[in-house]
């Protein structure tokens, strides 16, 4: 029994793992894998420090003050001046020019400069399992025709509204839209695109190849930490007046030795003018500094990486094994499965530290599914067994009736009943088999028993489903019949008499025809109890086999 019940369990266990992995895509569990992926991050106790190659020149408030107004272009393509006199190697402008007047000097600027990457944004209409590009919203044709190279700065949020992901690339039929972030990559290290499938992207040159790992076309963000503290920043004044201390043959008052080969991305961080978007560590986080996030995954090549499905399956399923073992283990070895269950929670979090991610979510749930089905089985398996115990002690094994024990339980109980409600009546009928003794010698106890079975059969269908019966004693049946006085019940067990003797018995094609000899007693509130009522019917009984058997006798009548 023990060995059936695990064997269920372990069965449970394996539907609860088959069920989880089949809706392992659905919307809900989607949300909790976003959860999880948060809680890693934010109980992440190390975290990696960007390249210092990545420097954001924020154009702040003070400097909006001081250059803006009147606003002018040249103090941009100035910018770009100095910080290729600095010796950047790569300088993207995160501002959109489209209007022709002043913007001639920012052509001017990008054909000059040689170095500078410009925005476009892609008008992306979300549609069922895919995403359709409507159209590009572009710079001037001026800039688009000199500027050293050009992507989309579109960054997707997930369901909930929070940046996780980063888009690598579009595709809209063979037209390939890249990153703004993809295109200075592959610039810098002379890269062409070389095999793209759903779990990598794939650059290579002459001499080195670069797999980014991928989800479709978005890469997982290995964030760095919170804003402030991630990245160099240095604001639009920092790096002019710098440049002008330089021509005037003064000491900067920043070090410019750190923009050599540096890459310098340029953006506005003025309140009301920048992009700010909700990650799993600000709730503001500029659009910037999700890109220069991307760019130092990239050039560091510090991913955060997906296991393999067959490895999360693998978990996933360790989990609702190790519910059936908790259940078929002692005390002491059920510390031992909670340890290693412990143990292997804690692996989620050591993969993310090394930039594996595995969703703990999925394995929760499952664990707490196979717990919670294995727990409700063996209650009901319990609740039933118990059952199958209690019923099995309270039947007789011959006739399928209430054994006399149980029997006296339930009369006991109708008898307080009727005393504390007076207006309650029931009767007890005591039946024997007539010359059942002859039966059994000439014929054996097998046919004895046969007939004892039937005819209880035959009494029990023949009674109301509130009535109760039970073998009192060899072949003698006692009867309780509620809800009636003695004249109906007269009538009840007499149409039962009469009905017995009308059955034909077929045993081993043996033909056999018994008659009942009946007595019945009222229950009296005010005199009775369980045994003086038996008393009654039992001396009517008596009275209908002085009388010559196959007949009812009501006691005191």
């Amino acid at each position: 029994m023990k060995n059936n019940k695990l064997t269920i369990n372990f069965a449970l266990a394996l539907i609860v793992w088959s069920f989880c992995i089949y809706f392992s895509d659905a919307v809900i569990f989607d949300r909790l894998k976003l959860m999880s992926y948060d809680l890693l991050f934010s109980s992440r106790m190390f975290w990696a420090k960007p390249s210092k190659e990545i420097i954001i020149i924020q154009l702040t408030s003070s400097d909006i003050k001081e250059y803006v107004t009147p606003w002018s272009r040249s103090k941009i393509g100035e910018l770009c001046k100095a910080l290729n006199y600095f010796g950047a190697d790569q300088i993207l402008l995160d501002f959109l020019f489209t209007k022709n007047q002043e913007e001639q000097i920012m052509v001017n600027v990008v054909k000059e400069e040689g170095n500078i990457y410009m925005p476009f944004i892609l008008r992306i209409v979300p549609s069922i399992g895919r995403f359709e590009i409507n159209e590009t919203f572009l710079p001037i044709q001026g800039v688009i025709d000199n500027v050293k190279g050009m992507g989309f700065v579109n960054i997707d949020a997930d369901l909930d509204g929070k940046i996780r992901r980063f888009p690598l690339y579009y595709k809209k039929g063979d037209i390939l839209f890249e990153h703004v972030v993809l295109k200075m990559i592959r610039d810098k290290f002379r890269l062409k695109i070389n095999n793209i499938t759903s779990g990598e992207l794939e650059l290579s040159n002459n001499n080195n190849v670069l797999k980014i790992p991928s989800d479709q076309n978005y890469m997982y963000l290995n964030w760095y930490g919170k804003w402030e503290r991630t990245f160099s920043l240095y604001s639009f004044s920092d790096i002019l007046h710098a440049y002008q201390d330089l021509q005037d043959q003064k000491p900067p008052k920043i070090d410019v030795s750190f923009f050599k080969n540096s890459i310098c991305m340029v953006a506005a961080l003025a309140p009301g003018m920048h992009d700010v978007r909700p990650t799993v560590l600000e709730h503001d986080y500029p659009g910037i500094g999700i890109i220069a996030t991307a760019y130092a995954n990239i050039l560091q090549d510090n991913y955060l990486k997906k296991v393999p499905r067959w490895l999360d399956l693998l978990i996933v399923f360790i989990f609702v094994i190790l519910s059936p073992i908790y259940y078929a283990t002692d005390k002491v070895s059920k510390w031992l499965v909670s340890l290693v269950l412990l143990s292997i929670f804690a692996i989620f979090p050591i993969l993310f530290c090394f930039g594996s991610y595995s969703d703990p979510s999925l394995p929760f749930i499952a664990l707490l599914f196979s717990y919670i089905t294995i727990t409700l089985y063996n209650f009901a398996s319990s609740k039933l067994e118990k059952s199958i115990l209690v019923s099995l002690s309270n039947t007789d094994q011959l006739t399928g009736l209430n054994n006399i024990r149980h029997f006296k339980e339930i009369l006991k109980a109708q008898c307080k009943a009727t005393k504390k409600n007076t207006g309650k009546c029931f009767c007890v009928v005591l039946c024997d088999i007539d010359h059942f003794k002859s039966i059994n010698d000439t014929h054996g106890h097998l046919v004895g028993d046969y007939v004892i079975a039937n005819i209880s059969k035959a009494i029990k269908c023949s009674l109301r489903d509130n009535d109760i019966v039970g073998r009192y004693g060899g072949d003698e049946l006692i009867l309780c019949l509620r809800d009636v006085l003695l004249d109906k019940a007269y009538m009840i067990v007499d149409k039962i008499r009469n009905n017995i003797s009308n059955i034909v018995l077929n045993h081993n094609n043996n033909l056999y025809k018994v008659t009942l000899s009946m007595g019945v007693a009222v229950f009296d509130p005010y005199e009775d109890d369980m045994d003086s009522v038996i008393k009654k019917a039992d001396e009517a009984l008596y009275i209908a086999k002085e009388r010559g058997r196959n007949c009812v006798v009501a006691y005191g009548k």
